[in-house]
């Protein structure tokens, strides 16, 4: 890989860690992590949504009762003001990653996702 190019794609990345919006998602982050109620229920809801999907994919057809439960936690966790800040700080980071990625297609002419997302030969 050219050196340049390799320089200025670590410089980015350096750039990008060190942004407002990194910090403020891995502060927000931190604390719901922090918070072990919290992040114990949302790792649960994560398992009953992983159950669920795999049973519907599995042919299995789910109950009313085990849909409601499963959205009242969800509601429940969406709700929270330590998960809404994380997530609102999760929008404006993938903004800025999105806003990044749409300077370096500019800057190159071409597809950047594409490009990195495109298997190395």
């Amino acid at each position: 890989m050219n050196p340049e190019l390799l320089k200025a794609a670590r410089d980015l990345g350096e750039n990008l860690h060190q942004s407002e919006p990194v910090e403020a998602y891995l502060r927000a982050k931190a604390v719901v992590e922090a918070d072990l109620q919290l992040a114990e229920r949302e790792s649960y809801l994560l398992s009953v949504y992983h159950t669920l999907v795999q049973r519907q994919q599995g042919g299995e057809q789910l109950t009313n009762q085990e849909v409601q439960e499963y959205n009242q936690l969800s509601g429940e966790l969406q709700r929270n003001p330590l998960i809404q800040a994380r997530d609102s700080a999760l929008g404006t980071l993938k903004s800025l990653f999105s806003s990044a990625g749409n300077e370096i297609t500019n800057q190159l002419g071409m597809d950047f996702t594409k490009l990195a997302l495109a298997p190395e030969n």
